[in-house]
């Protein structure tokens, strides 16, 4: 989240001085305008990749090998990994839109929404990026946003949209190549249910 100077732990996420001299009429402009959503990207797989700092090995107590990193990524534990004062995080994606609400508390945000506008997992080209981290991924965020907020926000329900319907293979850089949940061909990489 490369517009946030901090976001670990999720309340003390702040926009970076640079941003928030554009983002901070933006999002009053919206608080105007009859509070009009945010939309934000959000990649959890970056997360994992680059920012292990902030999620802990210990977290891994009693779960032998198996990465409770990715587990966090993929939102497939039901254990809570951070604890940030009274709200419990059990998943990045929950974490990285509630630093964005803290950030945009600070800014005079705080009746704002955010819609995800583009969030996923790839299904290759890099580091746990593979067809059943993607569907596992897609498939727990289908459930997740369809039953509950963040906890943050546990009541308010989360727009939200995946990130992507196929790959893109002319991108330039692998892990950007293969985000999609259809081949380009149109055949389904992997089974999912919205």
């Amino acid at each position: 989240m490369k517009v946030l100077s901090q976001s670990f732990p999720p309340s003390s996420g702040n926009f970076r001085p640079e941003v928030r001299q554009f983002i901070q009429p933006i999002i009053q402009f919206l608080v105007k305008n009859g509070n009009t959503p945010l939309l934000v990207n959000f990649h959890p797989y970056f997360s994992y990749i680059h920012n292990k700092q902030d999620i802990p090995l210990q977290i891994n107590k009693g779960k032998g090998n198996r990465d409770a990193r990715l587990d966090y990524a993929l939102m497939r534990s039901s254990d809570m990994l951070v604890q940030d004062a009274w709200l419990r995080y059990t998943n990045a994606f929950d974490a990285m839109v509630d630093s964005v609400h803290s950030a945009m508390e600070k800014v005079g945000g705080n009746s704002l929404d955010i819609v995800v506008s583009e969030v996923g997992w790839p299904a290759a080209g890099g580091p746990a990026a593979s067809n059943q981290n993607a569907a596992t991924h897609n498939s727990n965020l289908i459930r997740h946003v369809r039953n509950s907020g963040t906890p943050k926000r546990p009541k308010k329900r989360i727009e939200t949209y995946i990130f992507s319907m196929f790959d893109e293979d002319r991108k330039s850089e692998e892990n950007l190549r293969h985000w999609g949940i259809f081949w380009n061909n149109k055949q389904a990489k992997y089974r999912i249910n919205f």
